[in-house]
């Protein structure tokens, strides 16, 4: 299901910005939580970080929810901004900086290449 929206003006932290595009909404799909498990184990080995520190969050992260295929990961840190070897972290394992993404206070980072594989996207906030 695609949903055509627009987003006229709005402002956050405040950057006003335009949003004229479609979304791609899914069934929920059992894979979801298969993708965001994988994916927190990466993050875990390769962060040096206690599994509860990554969560699962928005849409897909909701039993039998209508989603954007798009699997959304929080990295809890004990101080901000996160360590550097973090972020380097991070980058080392595909991910890439959104920057302008970013609400004020946080990070936002983003690994398309399960995309690729048709499995949605995990990003990090």
């Amino acid at each position: 299901m695609n949903v055509k929206t627009t987003l006229s003006g709005n402002s956050v932290a405040g950057m006003t910005f335009q949003l004229d595009e479609s979304v791609h909404l899914a069934q929920a799909s059992e894979n979801w939580t298969a993708i965001f498990e994988a994916e927190r184990a990466r993050l875990v080995a390769a962060l040096g970080i206690a599994a509860d520190q990554v969560e699962h969050i928005g849409c897909t992260a909701v039993a039998g929810l209508l989603a954007k295929p798009v699997v959304d990961i929080q990295l809890g840190v004990q101080s901000y901004p996160p360590p550097q070897t973090m972020s380097q972290g991070l980058v080392r394992l595909g991910y890439e900086s959104h920057a302008s993404a970013c609400l004020l206070g946080s990070q936002r980072s983003r690994r398309s290449s399960l995309a690729r594989r048709g499995a949605g996207q995990a990003n990090t906030d």
